[in-house]
């Protein structure tokens, strides 16, 4: 989510037969695109106070162990 409060998303398909691809489509596949769908964004926002919970490294950003 961005300080504007958009909801962004990557692009799918980004590691199977990825050796297939062009340099171009590969660096397509990093971009950031705004989610379009009411239906999710509304869901996810509606989700968001809890992500800070479940992250994966939850203490990666401050440094700490």
């Amino acid at each position: 989510m961005t300080g504007s409060g958009k909801l962004l998303r990557t692009k799918g398909g980004k590691s199977h037969l990825r050796r297939k691809t062009s340099k171009r489509t590969k660096r397509q596949f990093t971009e950031m695109i705004p989610v379009t769908s009411k239906g999710t964004r509304k869901r996810v926002q509606r989700l968001a106070p809890y992500l800070s919970k479940y992250k994966a490294n939850p203490n990666a950003r401050s440094g700490q162990k």
